[in-house]
């Protein structure tokens, strides 16, 4: 192998490449599709985490989360997560019952770069197909 391709790999490693663009279009053809912010460690950032399947890393897998929680309630999630945390819905309820967490006064899930709506929404679309 020579030593370009094994700086190339490094250096795409080390700025966060995942394969993907980041400029990949949504469904409607606008901004960042929902996966490569999934997949992204600039904006988004999910996967430092969670796993798409339903293997713990940091975070919960991730694995059929649309079947666990309402369209809606992702979107709250995704967008502040602790104040969700706190108003105890009862999808959140739910949460942290399946996660053992109920004595849990915080929620150790933060977002390290802020979102915009359509990028929330774009991710949350993703989840609903896992």
């Amino acid at each position: 192998m020579r030593w370009w391709i094994v700086f190339l790999f490094v250096a795409g490693s080390a700025f966060g490449c995942s394969g993907e663009s980041i400029t990949a279009s949504t469904g409607s053809g606008i901004g960042p599709s929902g996966k490569s912010l999934f997949f992204s460690r600039t904006k988004g950032g999910c996967s430092v985490c969670h796993k798409v399947a339903d293997k713990k890393l940091v975070g919960p897998g991730l694995e059929h989360v649309s079947k666990l929680h309402s369209r809606e309630w992702l979107v709250q999630w995704v967008t502040d997560p602790a104040k969700v945390w706190e108003e105890n819905s009862m999808e959140t309820v739910g949460m942290k019952k399946r996660l053992n967490k109920n004595s849990q006064a915080v929620t150790a899930m933060k977002i390290m770069n802020p979102l915009t709506k359509e990028e929330i929404e774009a991710i949350v679309d993703y989840l609903m197909t896992l």
